[in-house]
Protein backbone atom coordinates (compact mmCIF):
# COMPACT_ATOMS: atom_id res chain seq x y z
CA UNK A 1 0.00 0.00 0.00
CA UNK A 2 1.65 3.44 -1.02
CA UNK A 3 1.26 5.92 1.50
CA UNK A 4 -0.53 9.16 0.93
CA UNK A 5 2.50 11.95 0.16
CA UNK A 6 2.81 14.96 2.51
CA UNK A 7 3.89 18.30 0.69
CA UNK A 8 5.45 20.81 2.78
CA UNK A 9 7.53 23.86 1.06
CA UNK A 10 11.37 24.07 0.77
CA UNK A 11 11.39 26.71 3.02
CA UNK A 12 9.60 24.93 5.83
CA UNK A 13 11.58 21.59 5.15
CA UNK A 14 14.69 23.88 5.87
CA UNK A 15 13.54 25.13 8.52
CA UNK A 16 12.68 21.87 10.52
CA UNK A 17 16.03 20.41 9.66
CA UNK A 18 18.18 23.75 10.47
CA UNK A 19 15.82 23.89 13.67
CA UNK A 20 17.86 22.55 17.02
CA UNK A 21 16.46 20.09 18.89
CA UNK A 22 13.70 21.46 22.17
CA UNK A 23 13.51 18.20 24.10
CA UNK A 24 13.11 14.34 24.40
CA UNK A 25 10.76 14.73 21.50
CA UNK A 26 13.08 15.06 18.93
CA UNK A 27 13.41 11.44 17.78
CA UNK A 28 10.20 11.39 17.50
CA UNK A 29 10.27 14.38 15.48
CA UNK A 30 13.38 12.95 13.17
CA UNK A 31 11.30 9.87 12.45
CA UNK A 32 8.37 12.59 11.14
CA UNK A 33 11.03 14.27 9.33
CA UNK A 34 12.24 11.56 7.32
CA UNK A 35 8.81 10.28 6.48
CA UNK A 36 8.29 14.13 5.50
CA UNK A 37 11.18 13.87 3.05
CA UNK A 38 10.61 10.60 1.75
CA UNK A 39 8.51 11.15 -1.92
CA UNK A 40 5.79 8.92 -2.71
CA UNK A 41 6.40 5.82 -5.24
CA UNK A 42 5.35 4.92 -8.22
CA UNK A 43 4.93 1.63 -9.70
CA UNK A 44 6.64 1.14 -13.48
CA UNK A 45 5.95 -2.28 -14.96
CA UNK A 46 9.60 -2.28 -16.13
CA UNK A 47 11.58 -0.98 -13.11
CA UNK A 48 9.24 -1.73 -10.30
CA UNK A 49 8.97 0.73 -7.87
CA UNK A 50 10.30 4.43 -8.29
CA UNK A 51 10.42 7.43 -6.92
CA UNK A 52 7.45 9.88 -7.57
CA UNK A 53 9.24 13.22 -7.49
CA UNK A 54 12.74 13.82 -6.11
CA UNK A 55 14.25 15.35 -2.99
CA UNK A 56 15.80 19.06 -2.92
CA UNK A 57 19.09 18.93 -1.55
CA UNK A 58 18.99 20.31 2.04
CA UNK A 59 22.82 20.24 3.57
CA UNK A 60 23.67 24.14 2.77
CA UNK A 61 27.35 23.53 1.77
CA UNK A 62 29.34 24.42 -1.25
CA UNK A 63 32.16 21.05 -1.20
CA UNK A 64 29.73 17.52 -2.07
CA UNK A 65 28.86 15.96 0.81
CA UNK A 66 25.84 13.27 1.33
CA UNK A 67 24.10 11.66 4.38
CA UNK A 68 21.83 8.69 4.97
CA UNK A 69 19.13 9.00 6.31
CA UNK A 70 16.99 5.92 6.35
CA UNK A 71 16.72 2.68 4.93
CA UNK A 72 13.88 0.85 4.57
CA UNK A 73 12.07 0.47 8.20
CA UNK A 74 14.43 1.39 11.08
CA UNK A 75 17.31 0.85 9.26
CA UNK A 76 16.38 -3.13 8.16
CA UNK A 77 16.13 -4.59 4.90
CA UNK A 78 13.80 -7.59 4.52
CA UNK A 79 14.74 -10.13 1.94
CA UNK A 80 13.06 -9.93 -1.76
CA UNK A 81 10.83 -6.32 0.04
CA UNK A 82 11.26 -3.10 -2.08
CA UNK A 83 12.75 -0.50 0.52
CA UNK A 84 13.66 3.29 0.57
CA UNK A 85 16.97 4.56 0.61
CA UNK A 86 16.58 8.36 1.17
CA UNK A 87 19.45 10.76 1.51
CA UNK A 88 20.05 14.48 1.24
CA UNK A 89 23.28 16.00 0.10
CA UNK A 90 25.20 19.10 -0.60
CA UNK A 91 27.03 20.75 -3.61
CA UNK A 92 27.53 19.65 -7.14
CA UNK A 93 26.24 15.48 -6.86
CA UNK A 94 25.31 14.79 -10.22
CA UNK A 95 24.60 10.71 -9.84
CA UNK A 96 25.12 8.09 -7.25
CA UNK A 97 26.13 4.73 -6.69
CA UNK A 98 24.61 2.53 -3.90
CA UNK A 99 26.89 -0.72 -3.04
CA UNK A 100 27.40 -2.49 0.26
CA UNK A 101 29.86 -4.48 1.92
CA UNK A 102 29.16 -6.99 4.89
CA UNK A 103 31.58 -10.08 6.50
CA UNK A 104 30.15 -13.84 5.87
CA UNK A 105 28.46 -15.33 8.75
CA UNK A 106 31.18 -16.89 10.92
CA UNK A 107 31.88 -20.50 11.61
CA UNK A 108 32.61 -21.17 15.17
CA UNK A 109 33.55 -17.46 16.26
CA UNK A 110 35.98 -17.12 13.09
CA UNK A 111 35.83 -14.95 9.90
CA UNK A 112 34.88 -16.56 6.67
CA UNK A 113 35.77 -13.51 4.94
CA UNK A 114 33.99 -10.34 3.58
CA UNK A 115 32.61 -9.43 0.47
CA UNK A 116 31.00 -6.49 -1.46
CA UNK A 117 28.64 -6.26 -3.90
CA UNK A 118 27.60 -2.84 -6.16
CA UNK A 119 23.85 -3.12 -5.66
CA UNK A 120 22.25 0.17 -7.82
CA UNK A 121 23.78 3.17 -9.80
CA UNK A 122 25.36 4.99 -11.38
CA UNK A 123 21.39 6.56 -10.90
CA UNK A 124 20.35 10.13 -11.20
CA UNK A 125 20.60 11.94 -7.94
CA UNK A 126 16.95 12.52 -6.41
CA UNK A 127 17.62 11.65 -3.33
CA UNK A 128 15.95 8.63 -2.75
CA UNK A 129 16.44 4.87 -4.50
CA UNK A 130 14.25 2.03 -4.10
CA UNK A 131 16.46 -1.35 -3.72
CA UNK A 132 14.96 -4.73 -3.17
CA UNK A 133 17.84 -7.28 -1.07
CA UNK A 134 17.91 -10.58 -2.15
CA UNK A 135 19.32 -13.19 0.42
CA UNK A 136 23.10 -12.16 1.50
CA UNK A 137 25.16 -14.54 4.00
CA UNK A 138 25.12 -11.66 6.43
CA UNK A 139 23.36 -10.57 9.52
CA UNK A 140 24.08 -6.94 8.83
CA UNK A 141 25.68 -5.43 5.99
CA UNK A 142 27.08 -1.21 5.55
CA UNK A 143 25.52 -0.02 2.86
CA UNK A 144 27.59 2.62 1.43
CA UNK A 145 26.50 5.33 -0.83
CA UNK A 146 28.90 7.11 -3.11
CA UNK A 147 28.67 10.54 -5.07
CA UNK A 148 29.88 11.78 -8.42
CA UNK A 149 29.85 15.19 -10.32
CA UNK A 150 29.20 15.97 -13.53
CA UNK A 151 32.34 14.23 -15.20
CA UNK A 152 31.72 10.98 -13.39
CA UNK A 153 34.40 11.98 -10.26
CA UNK A 154 33.89 10.29 -7.13
CA UNK A 155 33.22 13.48 -4.92
CA UNK A 156 31.26 12.18 -1.56
CA UNK A 157 30.40 9.51 0.12
CA UNK A 158 28.19 8.47 3.08
CA UNK A 159 27.66 4.89 5.18
CA UNK A 160 25.32 3.40 7.18
CA UNK A 161 24.86 0.00 9.27
CA UNK A 162 21.45 -1.86 8.48
CA UNK A 163 20.43 -4.97 9.86
CA UNK A 164 19.09 -8.26 7.24
CA UNK A 165 15.74 -10.21 8.08
CA UNK A 166 15.35 -13.49 6.42
CA UNK A 167 11.86 -12.80 4.02
CA UNK A 168 10.37 -15.90 6.31
CA UNK A 169 10.90 -13.84 9.72
CA UNK A 170 9.26 -10.80 7.81
CA UNK A 171 6.20 -10.88 10.10
CA UNK A 172 7.48 -12.24 13.35
CA UNK A 173 8.33 -10.39 16.23
CA UNK A 174 9.84 -10.62 20.12
CA UNK A 175 12.12 -13.49 20.79
CA UNK A 176 12.26 -16.48 18.67
CA UNK A 177 14.40 -18.57 16.91
CA UNK A 178 14.34 -18.90 12.89
CA UNK A 179 15.69 -22.35 11.32
CA UNK A 180 16.06 -22.19 7.41
CA UNK A 181 16.76 -25.70 5.89
CA UNK A 182 17.03 -24.37 2.33
CA UNK A 183 19.66 -21.79 3.37
CA UNK A 184 21.04 -23.96 6.23
CA UNK A 185 20.94 -20.79 8.83
CA UNK A 186 19.76 -20.33 12.66
CA UNK A 187 18.59 -16.61 12.99
CA UNK A 188 18.01 -15.82 16.82
CA UNK A 189 16.05 -12.29 17.10
CA UNK A 190 15.56 -11.09 20.73
CA UNK A 191 13.21 -8.54 21.33
CA UNK A 192 12.90 -7.81 17.74
CA UNK A 193 16.54 -7.82 16.78
CA UNK A 194 18.81 -9.88 15.01
CA UNK A 195 21.67 -10.90 17.75
CA UNK A 196 22.98 -14.19 16.03
CA UNK A 197 23.19 -15.81 13.22
CA UNK A 198 24.32 -19.62 12.70
CA UNK A 199 25.75 -22.19 10.20
CA UNK A 200 23.82 -25.58 10.83
CA UNK A 201 23.34 -28.62 9.87
CA UNK A 202 19.61 -30.35 9.41
CA UNK A 203 18.59 -33.83 8.30
CA UNK A 204 20.47 -35.80 5.52
CA UNK A 205 18.68 -37.56 3.05
CA UNK A 206 16.86 -40.29 4.76
CA UNK A 207 16.01 -38.58 8.04
CA UNK A 208 13.89 -35.87 8.49
CA UNK A 209 13.54 -32.09 10.38
CA UNK A 210 10.14 -31.26 10.39
CA UNK A 211 8.79 -28.28 9.72
CA UNK A 212 7.53 -26.43 12.63
CA UNK A 213 6.07 -23.47 14.40
CA UNK A 214 4.57 -22.63 17.86
CA UNK A 215 1.42 -24.49 19.55
CA UNK A 216 2.13 -27.20 16.47
CA UNK A 217 0.83 -30.73 17.29
CA UNK A 218 1.27 -33.60 15.28
CA UNK A 219 1.08 -37.10 16.11
CA UNK A 220 0.22 -35.87 19.28
CA UNK A 221 4.12 -34.77 19.45
CA UNK A 222 3.83 -31.16 20.71
CA UNK A 223 6.49 -29.01 19.09
CA UNK A 224 7.59 -25.47 17.69
CA UNK A 225 9.11 -24.00 21.08
CA UNK A 226 12.52 -24.68 23.18
CA UNK A 227 10.67 -27.23 25.88
CA UNK A 228 13.87 -27.96 28.11
CA UNK A 229 17.07 -27.60 28.09
CA UNK A 230 20.59 -29.42 28.77
CA UNK A 231 24.01 -28.99 28.66
CA UNK A 232 25.10 -32.27 29.12
CA UNK A 233 23.03 -34.47 27.45
CA UNK A 234 23.49 -37.73 26.01
CA UNK A 235 21.85 -39.33 23.06
CA UNK A 236 21.06 -42.98 24.17
CA UNK A 237 20.27 -43.89 20.85
CA UNK A 238 23.33 -42.68 18.93
CA UNK A 239 25.51 -43.38 22.16
CA UNK A 240 27.27 -39.68 21.68
CA UNK A 241 27.28 -36.58 23.46
CA UNK A 242 24.89 -33.76 22.37
CA UNK A 243 26.05 -30.57 24.51
CA UNK A 244 23.93 -27.52 24.67
CA UNK A 245 21.05 -29.73 24.08
CA UNK A 246 17.36 -27.68 23.43
CA UNK A 247 14.61 -29.56 23.13
CA UNK A 248 12.45 -28.54 19.90
CA UNK A 249 9.59 -30.93 20.41
CA UNK A 250 8.04 -32.23 23.61
CA UNK A 251 9.96 -35.47 23.77
CA UNK A 252 13.25 -34.42 22.76
CA UNK A 253 13.15 -36.17 19.68
CA UNK A 254 14.51 -32.86 17.75
CA UNK A 255 16.79 -30.53 19.31
CA UNK A 256 19.72 -27.82 19.16
CA UNK A 257 22.70 -28.42 19.74
CA UNK A 258 26.76 -28.77 19.42
CA UNK A 259 27.99 -31.34 16.89
CA UNK A 260 31.21 -33.58 17.65
CA UNK A 261 34.66 -31.85 15.85
CA UNK A 262 35.23 -34.11 12.93
CA UNK A 263 31.48 -32.91 12.01
CA UNK A 264 32.27 -29.36 11.22
CA UNK A 265 33.50 -29.47 7.92
CA UNK A 266 29.92 -30.42 7.13
CA UNK A 267 28.43 -27.44 8.87
CA UNK A 268 26.34 -25.86 6.04
CA UNK A 269 24.58 -28.52 4.66
CA UNK A 270 22.33 -31.55 5.38
CA UNK A 271 24.37 -33.59 7.62
CA UNK A 272 22.61 -34.55 10.56
CA UNK A 273 19.78 -37.67 11.85
CA UNK A 274 16.89 -34.55 11.80
CA UNK A 275 18.18 -32.47 14.49
CA UNK A 276 19.82 -28.76 14.46
CA UNK A 277 23.65 -29.60 14.85
CA UNK A 278 25.67 -26.29 15.61
CA UNK A 279 29.47 -25.50 15.75
CA UNK A 280 30.38 -25.85 19.80
CA UNK A 281 31.44 -21.87 20.08
CA UNK A 282 28.08 -20.98 18.68
CA UNK A 283 25.93 -23.77 20.54
CA UNK A 284 27.35 -22.07 23.95
CA UNK A 285 26.37 -18.91 22.73
CA UNK A 286 23.02 -19.76 22.15
CA UNK A 287 22.48 -22.04 24.87
CA UNK A 288 23.67 -19.12 27.03
CA UNK A 289 20.88 -16.30 25.66
CA UNK A 290 17.48 -18.68 24.95
CA UNK A 291 15.70 -19.37 27.56
CA UNK A 292 12.90 -22.18 28.28
CA UNK A 293 9.60 -21.22 26.40
CA UNK A 294 11.62 -19.29 22.86
CA UNK A 295 9.31 -19.95 20.47
CA UNK A 296 10.75 -22.12 17.13
CA UNK A 297 9.59 -21.97 13.77
CA UNK A 298 11.51 -24.06 11.09
CA UNK A 299 10.81 -23.30 7.62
Amino acid sequence: MLRPAISLSLPILAALVCAPSTGPAAVGEEADLVRALAPPLRWDPKQGWQPAGPVPPLLVTPKPCLEILSVGAGNQLVEDEPAEVLWQWGGEIASVRISCEYELCPLGGRSRGRAQKILAGPLPNTGCAILTPAWVDAPGLTLRLTGYDAAGRPVASAEKYVTLRPRQARDLRGTFIVILRDRQRLYFFQDDKLVRMHIISTAMPGYTTPRMAPGMVRGGLRMGQVFYKDAHAWSRRYKCPMPYWMAVTSTGSHGIHATVPRAYRRLGRPASHGCIRQHLHDARILFGMVKIGTPVYIF
